[in-house]
Parts: structure tokens; C-alpha cells; sequence
């Protein structure tokens, strides 16, 4: 089984958002642990303008902090958890993932999210009022990536789009003899961006996303999917319907669990009293204050009313009996994702580590503990 890890944000912490020059050695420390402890790949994600009050405390660009992780190791990978592509343009943002997966001998995983905030979408990129567009940007960068990772000349006209920009002609005889690039009178009608990524045919992309759309788009481009705190039920809704759009479009029968994760809050200390006394606190400030506290109904299974204890529970007792966090000893969690196993076929789990009021060294501890007690008994 797979086990692949996040970092420690310290979400609210306006210390830490005042102090990235302390946030960027714990990450390095971080990595270096999680490394030896076994996991396949760290994940980063894209957040903007967190100095409001702290809940968006990271890294606005991934890719730099990815390609500064993958300098300080030299096996585990490094992932955009994820990159949001539609507030970035398109060729740069090819180029820059390809020099990442060159830099770092090929150890990159390609996430792509659509985005975790209209109001950076707007702010940074598109100027637009449109629900749907978001979306339909999302979709047509990606087409362009996938485009102009490839070796041969391209071109693209879409919704949004258009390369090479039409128009444009080289007066430099020197430059615009090639035929693939150029029209007799020099107008720019093709292109290539450079580096292309070491991995072929580009880095393995991830769609994050949680609901039946998202997995059906990703099926539809023969994309692994990876979701974040779903219900039980919600898992089999989505994951059902991520193999049947997968065998439609890719012709391909998948097994359970197969091109599909999870990534759930996870940790693991040396007693159950000792790990709950931990993260209590930080899950309830996190899921009471932020989006994921819009209903409590996303986190049973579906259709199911919510019981008097649901309601009377605080989130952590909650979310802890609904199987949303794997907290524990290394034994019970170990059990947890053995259900997981079974019931779902799983066989890849992203811990999200960025519990509120987590210390850098309670995590390092549970990195050990998972690393020592927990990922030996999924091993092969």
C-alpha cells in the first residue's frame, strides 16, 4: 500500500504567517523524515493571501517549494497537492513543472485543482462572473499542458486561449526559417515550450477533487483521483462511478481502489488518550470554523439522518466514529486502514498533517510512529 504525507501549515497561527523563514526548515525537516519513514511523496497546496488571519498560511507557489524540497532528499517525491490552474497562464505554467520534474530526476507527481477560492481566482487571474468558467478554464489548461508537453509543434484555439497568439510576425530572417513555426510571411502559427518534462509522456497528473463530477472528468482523462475527508458512502458513490466513466472513455475495467486515494487527517501517538488529547482541539478549530463545517450530513452516509449524537458530539468525537479520521495508536489506526482495504480496495492514503495547534515535533512524532509501526504492516 501507499502512504503519501502533507506538511504542518499551522493553520490560524499568525506567528507562523508572520515567520515563513521558521514554516520553511520544519517542511525541509519534514520531508527529510517522512523520506526515511517510507511515504511515497509529500504534497504541497497552492493558498493565497493567508496573512488575513492565518487559515490560508500556505505556500502561494508550489512548485518553487517543491523544487527547494526535492534539493534536500533524494528518493521521496514531491507533489503539488494541489497546483490551482486556472490562475496561472497556461505555458508558463507548463514550463515551470517541467524544469520541477527535470530538477527533480523525475520525482514529481502532477496535482491540479481547480482552485480553493473564487476570490483568488478573481483576484489573480480572470476578471469573470460566470460560475461555470472556473471549470471550463480548468479544463482547456489542461488540454494546453498536455499539449505542450509533447515534442511536436502545437497550436490551440479555445474558449479562453489561443497560442500562438494570433498576429505576431518575426521580422528575423535568422529565426523564422522553420516551416513548422512559421508561415511564409513570418507569422508565428505554432509552437513548443521549453524543457519538456523528464517523465513521459509528462509527470503523472491527480485530479483533487471530492464529488462524482470530478471523478467522472478525471475517468474521462485517464486521470487518478485523489479526495479528501469523504464519507464512507460518498467513497463508494464516487469511486463506482470513477471505474464506470473510466471503462466508457478508456476502454479499461479497473480494479476497486485502482488510480484512486484519500487523503484524511491522520495521527498516530504511543497511547488512544494521548493521540485524541492532541488533536481534539486542532480538528474541532478546523472543521468548526472553516468550509468543511457546512453540514455534518457530508460525513455520514447518504440519505442517513443525522442521530441526537451526531448533533450533540463535538467534531472530533463526530468525525472520529464516522471513520473520517484515522486517530489513534499505531494498532488501531493500522486497523482503520485495513477496513479501508477491504471495503473500498484501497491501496493509497495521503495524511493530511495540518491539524491546527500541532507542534512541528508532535508531528515529526507521528511521522516516526506511523513510519516505524504503521507502514510495515501494509508492506508487501
Amino acid at each position: 500500500m501507499r502512504f503519501d504525507t502533507t506538511p504542518n501549515l499551522h493553520y490560524g497561527d499568525m506567528d507562523y504567517v508572520q515567520n515563513w523563514d521558521r514554516m520553511i526548515p520544519e517542511f525541509r525537516e519534514q520531508i527529510i523524515l517522512s523520506e526515511s519513514a517510507g511515504f511515497t511523496t509529500y504534497w504541497l497546496p497552492e493558498h493565497h493571501f493567508g496573512a488575513i488571519d492565518g487559515w490560508n498560511n500556505s505556500t502561494p507557489n508550489p512548485v518553487l517549494m517543491c523544487m527547494d524540497l526535492a534539493a534536500h532528499t533524494k528518493t521521496i517525491r514531491v507533489g503539488t497537492g494541489g497546483v490551482a490552474v486556472p490562475d496561472w497562464n497556461p505555458l508558463r505554467l507548463a514550463e515551470d513543472l517541467a524544469v520541477l520534474d527535470i530538477a527533480s530526476g523525475g520525482r514529481f507527481d502532477c496535482g491540479v485543482m481547480k482552485g480553493a477560492s473564487k476570490r483568488t481566482n478573481k483576484q489573480l487571474f480572470h476578471q469573470h462572473d460566470d460560475a461555470g468558467a472556473t471549470q471550463r478554464i480548468f479544463a482547456e489548461v489542461l488540454d494546453i499542458l498536455v499539449q505542450a508537453w509533447k515534442d511536436e509543434p502545437f497550436s490551440h484555439k479555445g474558449e479562453f486561449y489561443q497560442f500562438p497568439v494570433p498576429g505576431f510576425k518575426e521580422t528575423n530572417e535568422l529565426l523564422n526559417g522553420d516551416s513548422r513555426y512559421y508561415a511564409p510571411d513570418g507569422e508565428y502559427i505554432a509552437m513548443t515550450v521549453h524543457p519538456k518534462p523528464l517523465q513521459k509522456p509528462h509527470p503523472p497528473m491527480y485530479m483533487l477533487g471530492d464529488s462524482v463530477a470530478s471523478h467522472e472528468f478525471a475517468a474521462g482523462r485517464g486521470m487518478p483521483v485523489m479526495c479528501y475527508t469523504p464519507s464512507d458512502s460518498s467513497i463508494e458513490t464516487s469511486w463506482r462511478a470513477y471505474r464506470e466513466a473510466y471503462r466508457q472513455s478508456q476502454g479499461v475495467e479497473l480494479a476497486p481502489g485502482e488510480n484512486l486515494s484519500i487523503m484524511k487527517p491522520v495521527y498516530v501517538a504511543s497511547t488512544m488518550e494521548r493521540a485524541k488529547a492532541d488533536i481534539r482541539p486542532g480538528i474541532n478549530l478546523l472543521f468548526g470554523r472553516s468550509a468543511l463545517a457546512i453540514s455534518r450530513t457530508k460525513y455520514i452516509d447518504a440519505g442517513a439522518p443525522l442521530t441526537t449524537q451526531d448533533e450533540d458530539d463535538d467534531w472530533f468525537d463526530f468525525l472520529h466514529r464516522h471513520n473520517i479520521l484515522l486517530v489513534g495508536t499505531p494498532a488501531s489506526v493500522s486497523e482503520q486502514i485495513a477496513m479501508h482495504q477491504e471495503r473500498f480496495g484501497c491501496q493509497h492514503l495521503a495524511l493530511f498533517s495540518n491539524t491546527p495547534g500541532l507542534t512541528h515535533q508532535q508531528l515529526m512524532d507521528n511521522f516516526t510512529l506511523f513510519g516505524e509501526q504503521v507502514i510495515p504492516q501494509f508492506q508487501d
